[in-house]
């Protein structure tokens, strides 16, 4: 699940052109959820539970679902696994998203962040936190808005420096994909 591109972003979804190109390579099945940020987030979780869902009905042999979430995008499938209620197991992977703050954009929403968030025996969550004083989108921020409370779920605090690069709140996505690979490779 892809983070808010402002209207003048050039490059939307580009942060994710390496990684999906590491998904696809090691066969994992990729589905990418596109959504329309002017939609409340609790709207696309509502859209991302039914295609999850969905999947699950046309996919009858899956056991469990990997769901990926970056920036804003972090803050819906936190969403979606707080309120999710199926037996279908989610590992929850939101990666430098503002948990406890939500842009001022949509006051109207019901989903704008919070200080803690509670998970069910049926979601596996690791939130990936990226450094605010390296992260581009956070380090204005008088909070770091990545700093919330899971009950659980885990967190992981990644380093301000990856492969000689400053890990930012983009390149944070590979670091990411790169790590899951990893894991999943192993079995």
């Amino acid at each position: 699940m892809h983070g808010y591109y402002p209207s003048n972003w050039t490059t939307k979804g580009y942060e994710w052109t390496t990684a999906l190109k590491d998904l696809a390579e090691s066969e994992v099945l990729v589905w990418w959820f596109k959504h329309d940020w002017n939609d409340c987030p609790e709207v696309t979780s509502q859209r991302l539970a039914i295609a999850i869902d969905s999947l699950k009905i046309k996919r009858g042999y899956l056991d469990q679902v990997y769901v990926i979430g970056h920036s804003l995008g972090g803050l819906v499938v936190s969403d979606l696994a707080e309120k999710w209620n199926s037996n279908l197991k989610l590992t929850i992977h939101a990666i430098a998203a503002p948990l406890s703050h939500y842009s001022e954009r949509l006051n109207s929403c019901e989903v704008r962040g919070k200080e803690k968030y509670t998970f069910s025996e049926y979601v596996d969550y690791v939130q990936w936190r990226t450094s605010k004083y390296t992260d581009g989108a956070f380090k204005h921020l008088e909070k770091d808005p990545q700093n919330v409370d899971l009950i659980n779920g885990d967190y992981i605090l990644l380093p301000k420096e990856w492969n000689g690069k400053r890990l930012g709140h983009n390149l944070s996505i590979q670091l990411v994909v790169d790590q899951f690979l990893d894991k999943i490779n192993l079995f």
